[in-house]
Formats: structure tokens, sequence, C-alpha cells
């Protein structure tokens, strides 16, 4: 039996004894939805954008001092005294330096701080994933969990309806009272609710797996 054939059962689409077939069997493996929901976590998105950030502030700072060295160049036509009595035309290029003490100073620290903002980060980004890692796994065991329920809540909601079918026979006979047989009802009623609580409770872990992971469930099998 294919998933998307085992999804559906477990969706009430269809009713089958694969409902009891291992999920686990058919889900892709854990490693692949980890790797999946890593890659299009859009909080990692954020964070990873904000570590590139802080590796451009590191590398500002350490350049930081190139800003207070000026370049200029100017054409020189005219008499400079090189030599009496001659008329000296060319180029002359000047290079100035302007450092102010406070940047000397303060530049280590500065760099520091840089440092820091980027370490920061790649803890935030890595406890993030590690934090999206583990929202996987517990969703992944939370399906396989509801999966189980429902296939021994589909037994005993079974067992209740053929119980159900011997009460209202035993009715017709006269052999149960009125009350004796509004207990199978509620007892029947509540099997079948269990079960589609369950069944309701395996939909919205589904769905919320795929959200996790970025792409539906199905699209790994291709």
């Amino acid at each position: 039996m294919c998933f998307l054939a085992l999804t559906a059962t477990l969706f009430g689409q269809t009713k089958s004894e694969d409902i009891q077939a291992d999920l686990g069997k058919y889900l892709p493996p854990l490693a692949m939805l980890l790797d999946s929901a890593v890659g299009h976590s859009p909080r990692l998105a954020h964070y990873n954008a904000m570590v590139k950030s802080y590796e451009y502030n590191v590398s500002g700072k350490k350049l930081a001092w190139t800003d207070h060295i000026t370049m200029g160049g100017a054409y020189n036509y005219g008499d400079l005294g090189a030599v009496a009595n001659t008329l000296f035309v060319g180029k002359q290029v000047s290079i100035g330096f302007s450092i102010p003490l406070g940047a000397f100073a303060n530049r280590k620290n500065e760099i520091n701080i840089a440092k820091s903002q980027l370490e920061a980060g790649e803890m935030t980004f890595a406890q993030v994933k590690l934090e999206v890692q583990e929202e996987v796994i517990g969703t992944y065991n939370d399906l396989l969990l509801y999966q189980r329920l429902i296939g021994i809540q589909a037994e005993a909601m079974q067992s209740a309806e053929l119980a159900m079918e011997m009460a209202e026979e035993r009715f017709r006979r006269g052999e149960l009272t009125m009350d004796q047989l509004g207990s199978y009802i509620e007892l029947q009623a509540k099997y079948k609710t269990a079960y589609e609580t369950m069944r309701t409770a395996f939909n919205n872990t589904y769905y919320k797996l795929e959200r996790i992971v970025g792409i539906p469930l199905s699209a790994f099998e291709s």
C-alpha cells in the first residue's frame, strides 16, 4: 500500500483494515524531514540573514581605519622650481592621513563588540535550529501515536457497534429494557466520539508536519 492510500484511510476517506499498517514505514525518513524543515524555516532564514549582517559588520569594523586615509591627484603646469628656467608639466598624486587618536583607542573595542554580536547571532541561530528540529521530532512521533490510537479506537468502535446490534436484537425480543438499551447507545457514542477525536488529531498533526517541513509529505516520494 502506498503512502497516499494509507493517509487517505487514516483521514477517513476510505475504510480498510490497512488502518493498522505501520505508518512509520510509509513516512519519509526522519532525517529527510529534519533537513527539509531546516531548509524551509522562515525563522532560521531570518536569523541566518542576521548572522550574515553581523559578519559584514565585523569586516567593516576591521577596515574602519581606512576611512581616515585621503587620496588626491592634480595635473600641474608651470615652474615648480626644480630646475631654473624650465617648465614642468606632469601629474601629482598626494596621500594624506588624518586619523584621530580615539579611532585607534576604540578600534579594538568596536571589533570585539562586533564579534560578540556575531557570536550571539550564531548561538541564536543554533538554538532556533534545535527548536525547529525538536518540533519536527515531536510532531512526527505524535503522528505515529495518533495513528496507533486510531487503530485502537477503531477496534473499540467496531466492538461497540457489534454489541449495539446484539442489544437491539435482544431489545426486540423483550430481553432488554429501554434503559439497558440506552447504555449500549451511550457506549457506542462514546467510542465513536473517541475515534473521531483521534482522527481529527491525526489530520491536524499531519498538516502541521507538512507546514513545518515546508512541502507536502507526498512530495518526498517523487
